[in-house]
């Protein structure tokens, strides 16, 4: 076993189990729900369901020290796939979705959540 220092995640068997239990599986549900919604932006569950999967991911990649092990592994996956490029292509078609938007109780705040969502999309993939 390679093993580089003693902490849960110091060594390879961890950082393996870390990979293919966890982090895979939670990136490929989040690619899942952004490719769904793309392939068929007119269902309003797709709508809502790669809206939370870009949060998932802005939230799974943010710099918080207590997610340092899969945040890395995470962030490395949604490069190699290019989730960054299509959760933005997601949000930008959501934001731009005015009878989606009308909808909500709330259109013009559901508008700056996005925003918010948007310019953290830009942050995150510029931070790498």
């Amino acid at each position: 076993m390679g093993s580089w220092s003693e902490d849960p995640m110091g060594n390879d068997y961890a950082q393996e189990w870390l990979v293919n239990s966890i982090a895979y599986p939670l990136t490929a549900a989040i690619t899942n729900a952004i490719a769904c919604f793309l392939a068929d932006g007119s269902d309003d569950v797709k709508k809502i369901e790669a809206e939370a999967a870009v949060a998932l991911l802005l939230e799974l990649t943010a710099d918080v020290a207590n997610l340092q092990f899969l945040r890395s592994i995470i962030k490395y996956s949604a490069c190699e796939q290019g989730l960054w490029d299509r959760a933005m292509t997601a949000i930008v078609r959501l934001r731009s979705d005015e009878k989606w938007l009308s909808a909500w109780s709330n259109p013009e705040r559901k508008a700056d959540v996005l925003s918010g969502i948007i310019i953290a999309l830009q942050e995150s993939k510029n931070r790498g």
